[in-house]
């Protein structure tokens, strides 16, 4: 099972309306080679509209067994919720968190592409009835496709899928400029794609948005290896 932090759990994601082998480094790692998963759940904004009572109460007691590690009772009661509530994308999310942590990397995949598919037809839906929604409910939006495609990029990488996961932490990112995904991509560009200019430009963004001192040690020892190569490629000119 793996270890994380699940403060940083997206676990209050909103709730819109409408094991694989892991890929083996090309070189040593500079930062640890970790996902990050999301923000922290606190600093989300509220959700526009709840679920019906006891749904909600399920997806209240799944969130508590998710922060306690319980993956399998969590995912049985998320389950419950989407079989009659699968227009509401936040709990495709924590679904698909759940699956994850039990390896179930196929059925995590599923239930992230049904999240983005809620998240698509609730964004159309109030387009279409005109409604002018607030920063703070378009920022929740963003945020939830950011955080599935972001998942869908981890499950992504870790089946040596580079290419994919590079392409889905760019939309996460345009969706929305979070921490999480420019840490991932730093570390995929660093590790696996061995591209140091952008695993620089993405360490450098993830230290704006989150001011972890680590990320400035991994900078420093990015720019120590760029200069390490700049003076062998001027040696190999001469």
């Amino acid at each position: 099972m793996r270890r994380i932090n699940y403060s940083l759990l997206l676990l209050a994601l909103l709730l819109s309306t409408a094991c694989s082998q892991q890929p083996t480094a090309i070189k040593p790692a500079t930062a640890t080679d970790s996902v990050s998963i999301g923000t922290n759940a606190a600093a989300l904004p509220k959700v526009a509209k709840s679920l019906p009572g006891s749904e909600q109460q399920q997806f209240t007691q799944a969130k508590q067994l998710m922060q306690q590690q319980d993956f399998d009772n969590a995912a049985e009661l998320l389950q419950n919720i989407v079989a009659s509530q699968a227009d509401f994308a936040g709990v495709w999310y924590n679904l698909a968190v759940c699956q994850w942590q039990l390896n179930q990397a196929g059925e995590a995949e599923s239930s992230l592409q049904q999240a983005l598919v809620a998240d698509a037809k609730s964004a159309s839906l109030n387009q279409s009835a005109g409604l002018n929604l607030s920063a703070s409910l378009n920022q929740n939006g963003s945020l939830n496709k950011s955080a599935s495609l972001n998942l869908l990029g981890i499950l992504a990488r870790e089946q040596g899928q580079f290419g994919q996961a590079e392409q889905y932490w760019l939309q996460a990112v345009q969706a929305n400029d979070t921490a999480a995904a420019h840490k991932n991509l730093g570390i995929l560009y660093e590790l696996y794609l061995g591209q140091l200019n952008q695993a620089q430009r993405h360490y450098q963004r993830y230290f704006e948005l989150s001011q972890d001192p680590q990320a400035k040690m991994w900078l420093t020892l990015i720019d120590r290896q760029l200069a390490a190569q700049g003076s062998s490629d001027a040696e190999e000119s001469l």
